[in-house]
């Protein structure tokens, strides 16, 4: 049911957003270090969630949120 379709849409929305960022990725570490020093100035705790913001490990961040998910889901799983 809904649990399909969020894991779903969680796994096309996650390849969007590899998709653009390796197809910016020139651009993204051009921009990176203007990033981080507008976050710092403007916006101090975005700017302590820039490393995760710019993290290229794509594998490791699709993992976390994919097990998130599922504990989400299993966490709403009615026992007994």
């Amino acid at each position: 049911g809904w649990a399909a379709f969020t894991v779903l849409d969680y796994v096309l929305g996650f390849t969007i957003e590899e998709q653009g960022f390796s197809a910016q990725e020139a651009e993204t570490k051009e921009r990176a270090g203007a990033l981080r020093e507008r976050a710092s100035a403007r916006y101090p705790h975005a700017a302590g969630a820039m490393d995760a913001i710019l993290d290229r490990d794509f594998d490791r961040r699709f993992d976390f949120g994919l097990e998130l998910l599922i504990a989400g889901i299993r966490a709403r799983i009615p026992t007994g």
